[in-house]
């Protein structure tokens, strides 16, 4: 691949801008994780980088692989790999995104993305470590009042239920209010349009009207006000409601039927404990009820293991 040239036409504090090649006078939209080597860019710095690929529904080209080959107004010309700076991690450094929360009261959100790159030491697969690490993320939720949305990817074992493939402990889930499995959806022959879909479906809920069972959406160039000038930004647009679970999706875009895992069980007994410490939170319930809603909310729990988070010593 050959390298570009080209000049930052704006960057801004959020961590990305845009970069115009002017032997083309094509626009470029960057992104603070491209740049190699820098913390930031500014407006006038040249650079030279490669082109990406486009993201479904977008019409603008990324640049990848930015590198900063001289700026008149710079004063940081050298890489900024000597910088005590380094990538949060949840296992040592939630005291410091609670101060940041403290001093920055306006944020809403929290993404972590994916959550495997900022869990330090912890192991993915002990439930224990993870649900340790996790906890003070849903504290500090409810403290600051603000959503932390945690990324995962899925494993590559396609003939397992939904549920189980998300790529980790069943820890995960267990800590979450709501879980949302986002997937491409099926191809329909009499839907081109369905070519362009994807589909966000419920894995989890406690929080949301019980029949909705997911949403289908596309992604789509928007123009929004960014620091007081519009930038081209990809943007979800939801068209309807789905009436399939998630485990009919995953079974047709994969071809082959889920089967339940046989190491998973034990796992699922403290995600159901915590689901089954919520529902119960508000005052008793009768058997009948518990099941009802565990099998609206947890699907792809079964009555089982339901029975066995009921008779926990917690």
């Amino acid at each position: 691949m050959n390298k570009h040239k080209g000049v930052v036409l704006r960057f801004g504090a959020r961590g990305f801008g845009f970069l115009l090649e002017p032997s083309t006078k094509i626009q470029y939209f960057a992104h603070i994780n491209e740049v190699v080597g820098h913390k930031t860019l500014q407006a006038g710095d040249e650079v030279t980088f490669l082109i990406g690929q486009p993201r479904p529904g977008q019409n603008i080209l990324p640049a990848i692989l930015i590198e900063l080959v001289s700026s008149p107004d710079r004063t940081d010309q050298g890489p900024a790999q000597n910088k005590q700076e380094r990538a949060l991690q949840l296992d040592t450094d939630v005291k410091a995104l609670e101060e940041f929360l403290e001093q920055h009261p306006n944020v809403r959100a929290v993404v972590v993305d994916p959550v495997s790159n900022y869990m330090g030491n912890v192991r993915m697969m002990e439930d224990s470590q993870v649900r340790k690490v996790l906890n003070p993320l849903r504290v500090l939720s409810e403290k600051f009042h603000i959503a932390v949305m945690v990324v995962m990817h899925l494993n590559k074992k396609v003939d397992l239920n939904s549920i189980y493939r998300i790529g980790g402990t069943m820890g995960y889930l267990g800590i979450a209010r709501l879980a949302w499995l986002f997937i491409e959806a099926p191809k329909e022959e009499d839907r081109p349009e369905s070519q362009d879909e994807y589909l966000m479906l419920r894995l989890k809920a406690n929080i949301i009207k019980k029949n909705v069972k997911g949403l289908r959406y596309v992604a789509r160039d928007k123009y929004v006000p960014v620091e007081g000038v519009k930038e081209c930004m990809p943007c979800l647009e939801f068209i309807g409601k789905v009436d399939s679970l998630a485990d009919e999706v995953v079974r047709a875009n994969s071809g082959v039927e889920p089967k339940r895992a046989a190491h998973r069980p034990a796992e699922q007994t403290p995600a159901a404990v915590d689901w089954l410490k919520e529902f119960l939170s508000k005052g008793p319930q009768s058997k009948q009820a518990v099941m009802y809603y565990a099998g609206e909310q947890i699907p792809s729990f079964t009555k089982r293991t339901i029975e066995r988070a009921a008779l926990a010593p917690s």
